[in-house]
């Protein structure tokens, strides 16, 4: 049982680092959604 909650928490965790660097080496897909939210505010 330990052994499967441990190989969970280290796929979580290099899953977590993965999405980390892939944002940090793309920021141009980030601001792309933050606009879109701002413009949907802005229009309501």
């Amino acid at each position: 049982m330990t052994i499967m909650i441990i190989a969970l928490a280290t796929g979580s965790a290099l899953s977590a680092m993965l999405l980390v660097i892939l944002n940090a080496n793309q920021p141009k897909p980030k601001r792309v959604p933050v606009r879109t939210r701002d413009t949907r505010q802005g229009r309501r």
